[in-house]
C-alpha cells in the first residue's frame, strides 16, 4: 500500500550531495531563494561552488536606464555571495524573459559543466511558472541527461512547490539565507519576496521532526534517471497548455514532421511529450487515428509545437495510417514515433546536425535502446539496437526500428511508400524501398526507446506464425528484386552473425542475442527454401528456354525451305514461259516417246 513517506520525505538531511556544485539561476536572487541554504553546506564543507546567473534581469520596472538596472543587480549577487560564502558569481547575460529550451542552451550549459566538473547541478524546477525557469529547468535536466560519467541534478522551487524526494535541514542556516535576500533591494521593492521564501521553508518541515524550523525542498535525480528522457521532471499539462507565440521556430532551421500512428494507447501522452521536450525547434507532430471513431481528440499543440490531427473516420492498419501520415507531413524531413514509444530530447537535433554536415545520404538513424516488458509491467530485458548500417544485413532481418530514422522528404517525391498489402515488416519493406536510392547514414548515438510491451506481435512471447508469414510474404516480395549476389551477401551476414552483434555489448543483453540468434536461424532455413523454390523455377525456366530456343531454329529452317521452294517455282515459271522452252518442245516430246519404245523393245 502506498502511504505518504512514498510520496514526499518524512526525514531531513544536513548534506544534499557531496561534492562540488554548479548552481544555474535564471536571474540574480533565484541562487538564493532557491538553494542558499545548500550552498551553504557545500562551502561550510570545503566543497567549491559556481553560480552562474543566466540572464542579465533586465525586466525591471523601467524606471532607470537598463545598463544601471543590470548592473545594480549583479551587485546584488555579488553582495549576497559574500554572505553565503562562496565566492563571486559569474554573469552570462542572455536577455531577460527571452530564454529559449533547445540545444544552444543545452550545450552552453554542457560547456560549463565539463570547465567545472561539479558533482551536482542545481536548477529550477520545470514546474516553476516563469518562462526563464522553464527553459533553465529543461535545458538543465537535458544537459545532465547527457552526461558521463553520471551527475546529479538537484532542482530546486523559488514561486511554484515541487514534488520532493529530498529535504535539507536549513534550520541553522536560516538567517544568513534571510540575509542574502535582504541584498536584492531592487526585487523587495516590487514583492515581498523574504517572506515568501521564509514561508515556503517553514511549509516544507510539514512532514518532519517539530525540531527543524526550515527546509529546502529538492527533486533530485541523476544521470541514470533521466536515461528515458526528462519526462518525470514534467507535468504533461504543462506541455500542453503552451500554445501560439512560445518559443516560435526560426525559419533557418529545416521544418521536420514526427508523424506518430496512434491507437490512443495509455502510453500516448507520454510519447507526445517526448516529441514536446525535443531541442530542436522547428518541429510538427503529425498524429494519425489507426483506432477509427472513439480516439479522443487531442489539442492542437505538443508543448510549443503544432500538433495536427489525422482522422479518416475508420480503423487504419499500420501501413495505411502510416501512408496517412506520410501524406499530411508538412516537414523537408520526417520520422516516425509510435504511442508506446518515446524519443530523448535531442533525437531531432542530432539526425538534423548528421544531415547538414554531409551531402550524399538522405537518410539517418541513431541507435535506440530496447526494453522488453513482462505482461505485469516489470522490465524483461534490455538492449541497444545500434548497428552501423549493412545492406545485406538490412535485407536478411530489419534491426532499424521504426522511430531511430529521420528522411529528406525527396524519398516520397522517388514513390517510397508503406506496402499496404504487407500486414507485417512494413517499415523494413519500406526502408528497403529507401536503400534503393542510397545509404543510409548511422548516427553512433542512443537517441530513443523502443518499449516492447508485445503490442505488435513481437514481445516476450511473440506470434511466431504470423511473424513466418509475415517473413515470408517480404521475401516473396523482394525474392525477384535480388540477384544472385545480393542473395548471396545476405546469407554471408546471417552465417558470419552480423546482424547481432550489436547486442553483444553486455551479459545483460545475452538473452536477446540469444533470441535473435534463434531468429536468425529459423530466418535462415526459410531463405534457403525460398532460394530453393527460386532455383527450381529458375532450372524449370531455363528448359522452357530450351524449347523454345529449338522451336526458334525449326521455325528458321521452315522459313528457308519455303524461300527456297519458292525461289524455285519462280525459276521454273520463267522458263516455262520462255522462247526457247516452247520452241524445244516437240524435242522434248520424242525424247519421252523415244524411252517409252525402248522400253517395250526390252
Amino acid at each position: 500500500m502506498t502511504t505518504e513517506a512514498c510520496l514526499i520525505p518524512y526525514e531531513a538531511v544536513n548534506i544534499l550531495v557531496r561534492g562540488a556544485a554548479l548552481v544555474l539561476a535564471p536571474h540574480p536572487d533565484d541562487e538564493v531563494l532557491g538553494c542558499g541554504g545548500a550552498i551553504m553546506r557545500h562551502v561550510a564543507a570545503g566543497e567549491p561552488v559556481t553560480v552562474i546567473v543566466v540572464t542579465d534581469g533586465a525586466a525591471g520596472d523601467g524606471s532607470q536606464p537598463v545598463a544601471d538596472y543590470v548592473r545594480h543587480r549583479q551587485q546584488e549577487s555579488q553582495q549576497a555571495a559574500e554572505i553565503l560564502g562562496y565566492g563571486q558569481p559569474l554573469f552570462w547575460d542572455l536577455p531577460d524573459r527571452q530564454l529559449a529550451y533547445g540545444e544552444r542552451l543545452v550545450r552552453r550549459i554542457l560547456d560549463a559543466i565539463a570547465m567545472h566538473q561539479p558533482a551536482v547541478v542545481y536548477a529550477p524546477s520545470p514546474l516553476e511558472i516563469h518562462p526563464d525557469h522553464q527553459a533553465v529547468a529543461l535545458a538543465a535536466a537535458e544537459a545532465v541527461r547527457r552526461c558521463s560519467p553520471p551527475l546529479v541534478l538537484a532542482p530546486y522551487e523559488v514561486g511554484a512547490p515541487l514534488y520532493p524526494n529530498r529535504l535539507l535541514d536549513i534550520s541553522a542556516l536560516v538567517e544568513r539565507k534571510q540575509a542574502a535576500i535582504a541584498c536584492f533591494t531592487s526585487q523587495l521593492a516590487v514583492q515581498d519576496y523574504h517572506r515568501h521564501s521564509l514561508a515556503l521553508n517553514e511549509f516544507r518541515t510539514f512532514t518532519l521532526a517539530k525540531s527543524v524550523r526550515a527546509a529546502e525542498a529538492y527533486r533530485v535525480v541523476t544521470t541514470v534517471d533521466l536515461a528515458a528522457g526528462l519526462n518525470c521532471l514534467c507535468v504533461p499539462e504543462y506541455w500542453r497548455a503552451r500554445g501560439p507565440g512560445s518559443n516560435a521556430a526560426p525559419d533557418r532551421s529545416p521544418p521536420v514532421s514526427i508523424v506518430v500512428r496512434s491507437m490512443a494507447r495509455s502510453t500516448l501522452a507520454e510519447a507526445l511529450d517526448s516529441i514536446a521536450l525535443q531541442t530542436y525547434p522547428n518541429i510538427e507532430a503529425v498524429l494519425v487515428n489507426a483506432r477509427g471513431p472513439d480516439h479522443p481528440p487531442p489539442g492542437e499543440w505538443c508543448g510549443r509545437f503544432p500538433l495536427r490531427f489525422v482522422d479518416r473516420g475508420k480503423p487504419l492498419d499500420r501501413s495505411a495510417a502510416a501512408n496517412a501520415g506520410l501524406a499530411a507531413a508538412r516537414g523537408r524531413y520526417i520520422g516516425f514515433l509510435d504511442d508506446d514509444d518515446l524519443l530523448l530530447p535531442d533525437h531531432v537535433a542530432v539526425l538534423i546536425d548528421a544531415l547538414r554536415d554531409q551531402d550524399r545520404a538522405k537518410v539517418a538513424y541513431a541507435g535506440v535502446r530496447m526494453i522488453a516488458y513482462l505482461p505485469d509491467g516489470r522490465i524483461g530485458s534490455e538492449s541497444l539496437l545500434d548497428q552501423p548500417f549493412h545492406l545485406p544485413s538490412l535485407r536478411a532481418q530489419n534491426y532499424i526500428p521504426m522511430h531511430a530514422v529521420l528522411f529528406d522528404r525527396v524519398l516520397l517525391d522517388l514513390g517510397c511508400r508503406f506496402d499496404e498489402n504487407l500486414a507485417l515488416y512494413e517499415d523494413w519493406d519500406f526502408w528497403l524501398q529507401l536503400a534503393e536510392h542510397g545509404e543510409f547514414l548511422h548516427v553512433d548515438r542512443i537517441t530513443a526507446c523502443y518499449r516492447n510491451f508485445g503490442h505488435s506481435g513481437f514481445g516476450l512471447r511473440p506470434d511466431e506464425a504470423r511473424i513466418a508469414a509475415g517473413r515470408a510474404a517480404l521475401f516473396a516480395k523482394w525474392g525477384r528484386r535480388w540477384s544472385g549476389t545480393e542473395w548471396a551477401e545476405t546469407l554471408a551476414a546471417l552465417r558470419d552473425g552480423v546482424i547481432h552483434r550489436q547486442s553483444g555489448r553486455a551479459d545483460a543483453e545475452q538473452p536477446m542475442v540469444e533470441t535473435l540468434a534463434g531468429n536468425l536461424a529459423e530466418q535462415t532455413a526459410l531463405l534457403h527454401q525460398i532460394l530453393a523454390r527460386l532455383e527450381e523455377q529458375r532450372q524449370q525456366t531455363t528448359a522452357l528456354d530450351e524449347q523454345v530456343r529449338r522451336a526458334d531454329g525449326l521455325a528458321v529452317a521452315v522459313q528457308t525451305l519455303q524461300t527456297q521452294i519458292a525461289e524455285s517455282t519462280r525459276q521454273l515459271e520463267e522458263l516455262r514461259r520462255s522462247t526457247s522452252w516452247r520452241v524445244t518442245g516437240p524435242l522434248r516430246w520424242l525424247s519421252r516417246a523415244a524411252r517409252r519404245l525402248g522400253g517395250k523393245r526390252s
